[in-house]
C-alpha cells in the first residue's frame, strides 16, 4: 500500500486526470442513463422496446464511430482531444435534456455513447498507458477506480435531485 501512496505522492496531476476522464464517463454509462429512460419514455410517448432499439443501434454506431476516431489520440495532444471531447459530451447531455422528437433523442444517445463510455475511456487508457512505462499498472488501477466511484455516487446524487 505505501508503493501505491509513494505512486500517488509522485503523479498526482496525470492519475487524478485518468480517474476524472473514467468518473465522468459515467455519463454515457447504460447505468446513468438507465436512471432517466421513465421520464424519455413518458416525455417523448416511446415504448420500452423503441426505446431499447435506439439505444441499441446507438451504442453500435457510436463504436463504429470509436473505431474512425480513437487513434487520434495516438497522434495528437492530448489536452484539445479532450476538451474537445468534453464539449461532444456536454453538448449530447443538453440535448438529451431537450430531447422533443425521437431524432434527437437518438442523436443524444449517439453523442453519450461515444463522448462518455467510448471516447472518456479510451482517452484515460490512452494516457495512462502513453505516460507511465514504469507504474503502468498503477496507474491505470488508480484512473481506473473513477468508474466504481462514479457507478457509486452518481445514481446517489441524481436520485437525490430527483
Amino acid at each position: 500500500m505505501s508503493a501505491y501512496i509513494t505512486f500517488l505522492r509522485q503523479n498526482t496531476e496525470p492519475v487524478l486526470f485518468g480517474f476524472l476522464l473514467t468518473f465522468f464517463s459515467s455519463f454515457g454509462q447504460t447505468f446513468l442513463i438507465s436512471l432517466f429512460v421513465p421520464f424519455i419514455l413518458a416525455d417523448l410517448a416511446l415504448t420500452n422496446t423503441s426505446f431499447g432499439a435506439y439505444y441499441a443501434i446507438a451504442t453500435v454506431i457510436s463504436s463504429v464511430l470509436m473505431l474512425r476516431i480513437g487513434h487520434i489520440i495516438d497522434d495528437r495532444p492530448v489536452r484539445p482531444f479532450t476538451i474537445q471531447t468534453s464539449i461532444l459530451l456536454a453538448g449530447a447531455c443538453l440535448m438529451l435534456a431537450v430531447a422533443w422528437h425521437p431524432a434527437v433523442l437518438f442523436v443524444a444517445l449517439v453523442g453519450l455513447r461515444l463522448g462518455g463510455q467510448g471516447l472518456m475511456s479510451h482517452i484515460s487508457i490512452s494516457t495512462m498507458s502513453r505516460y507511465f512505462s514504469e507504474d503502468r499498472g498503477k496507474a491505470l488501477s488508480v484512473s481506473s477506480l473513477g468508474y466504481s466511484v462514479g457507478e457509486m455516487l452518481f445514481p446517489v446524487i441524481i436520485a437525490t435531485f430527483m
